[in-house]
């Protein structure tokens, strides 16, 4: 573990003190900003304006003019190891996202507000805050002037929410993880480690789990006029496409329970507990029902743990249409795999050892939540980076709704003390 310089680390941290007003505002700020999946540049030119006014020399690096990944350096001096910190512009919900959600107007999910020392809003917790702390780690570190080796790889991209082109749903609206942090990465944003700072109450995993989108349509017919429907003993005869879905939901759903059973996996990084939902479901025209579908889909999310391949999934959901008598036809439109860390160790030592300087306790075990869903360490593993996520507070997934201050501040300092340590490897 390399020695960190006292001058500096006192410099450093009593420079994060002075910031908290400061880390506060800019949290509010750019938490106020709208940014759902597909939209996410005016967040993305928030965040590019700041680093350059910081002098972080930022890089726009996206495949289109609206949506990209924003990469700014602390320049080392040379000889050390680099250092990214990596959190995500795009948050989880839009203003007419009304098809999923009731409240979709709610301000939970689109503004940030400041009360009793925490501040409110999802946009904050996932994952503007985690942002803002890297941040102003950097900016305390730049301004501190403190001695750096390596560099240190400032990443904010667009595209880490699921969303992904199926049916006519297609181009640029509908891309995430292919446009975000993988492709900052192969277009520059190189490091010797990454941090992907997101929400897990100060405790480290670097293991994810991957995922398999699927398409399960179910196939009947002949289609009838309401007056000459037949009503069979058994749905499976039934020759309405929802009613044979509706069967094989009841079906799928009992897969699923029993599928995160047998494949959780534990491994260093965390336990991996891979979850299977069915998130939507199209049949019929609402506006000509008199005649009711041949065909009828249901949209799978089904998370894998690194070592189960997409065959496995379709061949046993395969086998579940089988056996409910329902005739289905599968077809995956997603495929992204999960990756644990490989020689994450320099990194995972450090954090461990800067968390405890700051909180004063050793961290805690990480979740399975926090290994069984997307994050974008995902591509950083992928390409041979180790990489981890690590960051304050509970995720927004979970319910939580803000974070407070003090713990952002803590984060700050951790992040701090993490750079000073690897960049000077």
């Amino acid at each position: 573990m390399t020695t960190m310089n006292d001058t500096d680390v006192a410099r450093v941290l009593g420079r994060i003190d002075k910031m908290e007003a400061e880390l506060t505002q800019f949290a509010l700020d750019i938490g106020n900003i709208e940014s759902p999946t597909g939209r996410e540049g005016p967040a993305g030119d928030f965040v590019y304006d700041w680093m350059k006014s910081e002098g972080f020399a930022p890089q726009r690096v996206g495949v289109f003019e609206d949506r990209f990944n924003v990469v700014g350096w602390l320049r080392g001096t040379g000889g050390g190891k680099d250092l990214a910190f990596n959190s995500h512009l795009d948050t989880i919900m839009a203003r007419d996202d009304i098809a999923r959600f009731s409240d979709a107007e709610n301000p939970i999910y689109h503004e940030a507000w400041l009360r009793d020392g925490k501040i409110f809003g999802y946009n904050v917790v996932n994952c503007k805050g985690p942002m803002t702390c890297w941040l102003m780690a950097a900016k305390a570190l730049k301004e501190s002037e403190a001695k750096l080796k390596g560099d240190l790889v400032l990443t904010a991209v667009c595209g880490e929410i699921d969303c992904d082109p199926v049916d006519e749903f297609q181009g640029h609206d509908y891309l995430a993880e292919d446009i975000g942090a993988r492709y900052a990465i192969t277009h520059g944003a190189l490091a010797d480690y990454a941090v992907v700072a997101e929400a897990t109450n100060f405790k480290m995993a670097w293991v994810e789990a991957g995922k398999v989108f699927l398409k399960v349509t179910a196939i009947a017919g002949p289609s009838r006029y309401t007056p000459y429907v037949e009503h069979p003993d058994r749905i499976g005869d039934n020759a309405n496409a929802i009613v044979r879905m509706a069967r094989l939901v009841e079906g799928i759903e009992a897969w699923a329970a029993d599928y995160e059973s047998r494949y959780t996996r534990q491994y260093k990084g965390g336990t991996v507990v891979p979850k299977a939902s069915i998130g939507a479901i199209r049949g019929g025209v609402p506006y000509k029902i008199y005649r009711y579908p041949e065909h009828c889909s249901i949209y799978i999310d089904v998370r894998l743990n690194p070592d189960t391949r997409p065959k496995q999934v379709i061949d046993e959901i395969r086998r579940v249409a089988r056996d409910m008598g329902v005739e289905a036809k599968i077809e995956p439109f997603v495929y992204r795999r999960g990756f644990e860390a490989e020689g994450i160790e320099p990194l995972s030592e450090v954090i461990e050892s800067s968390h405890r300087r700051i909180l004063g306790s050793p961290s805690e075990a990480v979740g399975s939540p926090e290994c069984s869903m997307w994050r974008d360490t995902n591509p950083y593993n992928e390409l041979g980076i180790p990489a981890l996520t690590y960051g304050c507070g509970a995720g927004a997934g979970g319910g939580n709704e803000f974070f407070l201050i003090s713990d952002m501040v803590k984060a700050a300092k951790i992040y701090a003390l993490t750079a000073l340590q690897i960049c000077n490897a």
